[in-house]
C-alpha cells in the first residue's frame, strides 16, 4: 500500500514538472546593437518565424542589453509592435534573411523629425523610454514584456517591431525571446496517474470485503 502511494505521488510531481517546462526560442537583428540607435535613424525589425506544431506562446520579452542616453537628457526611446514589416508605400519587404530557425530582417529609415515616434498609428506602443540617469554605461537591460493580446501576431508568421531614438541609445545587442509550451492536452503521466488512482480505489474497496 505504501509502495503504490509513493508511485502516485511520485508520478504527480513527474506530471507537474512536464507542465512547467518552456522551450525559449530567442531572435536579433542582423545587426544585434542597430548601429546604437543613433538619433537620426529609426529601424523596423522584422521576423518571419512558425510557432512549432503543438505549442503555444506563454510569454514574450524584447531586452536592449546595457542601454544608455549618451547623455543626461529627457529624450525618448520608442519601441512599437508591428503586425508585419512594412516599407513606406506599405509594399511587404521582400528579402529576409535566414537565421537559425527563422528568418530575419531591417530596415533603416532616416528619421528627420525633431522628436516622436517614427511609427506613431502603425502597430501598438510597447514602450517611451527615458534613460533616468545616462551619460554613461551602467549595465542596465531595458525589459519590455510583450503583452499577451500581441502573442496572435507573434504566431501568424510574420511581425516586427519598430524602434525609434530620439537620442543616442548605446547598447550591446537587441534581442527577442519568445516562450512556448506544449498546447494544454492531458499529459501521459496525468492519464497514468488517472489510471492507477482508479486501480487504488478499487483494490481498496475489494480489502474491505475481505
Amino acid at each position: 500500500m505504501k509502495y503504490v502511494v509513493t508511485m502516485i505521488v511520485l508520478l504527480a510531481m513527474m506530471s507537474g514538472m512536464a507542465q512547467a517546462i518552456s522551450t525559449p526560442y530567442t531572435f536579433s537583428p542582423l545587426d544585434p546593437d542597430l548601429a546604437d540607435l543613433p538619433h537620426e535613424k529609426a529601424y523596423a525589425w522584422g521576423i518571419q518565424w512558425n510557432v512549432p506544431d503543438g505549442q503555444e506562446i506563454t510569454s514574450a520579452q524584447l531586452v536592449f542589453k546595457n542601454i544608455w542616453d549618451w547623455t543626461a537628457e529627457t529624450d525618448h526611446l520608442y519601441v512599437t509592435m508591428l503586425d508585419s514589416v512594412v516599407d513606406t508605400n506599405g509594399a511587404s519587404l521582400p528579402n529576409y534573411v535566414s537565421k537559425i530557425g527563422y528568418q530575419t530582417i531591417t530596415k533603416t529609415y532616416t528619421d528627420n523629425q525633431g522628436g516622436g515616434n517614427y511609427f506613431n498609428g502603425q502597430g501598438l506602443l510597447l514602450a517611451d523610454w527615458n534613460d533616468p540617469v545616462g551619460g554613461y554605461a551602467r549595465n542596465f537591460n531595458l525589459v519590455i514584456d510583450i503583452p499577451s493580446s500581441q502573442f496572435a501576431l507573434m504566431s501568424d508568421g510574420n511581425f516586427g517591431f519598430g524602434i525609434d531614438p530620439d537620442c543616442h541609445y548605446y547598447n550591446c545587442g537587441v534581442e527577442l525571446s519568445i516562450y512556448t509550451d506544449l498546447i494544454s492536452t492531458p499529459a501521459p503521466g496525468a492519464i497514468l496517474l488517472g489510471s492507477m488512482g482508479v486501480m487504488l480505489v478499487g483494490w481498496l474497496r475489494r480489502r474491505r470485503h475481505l
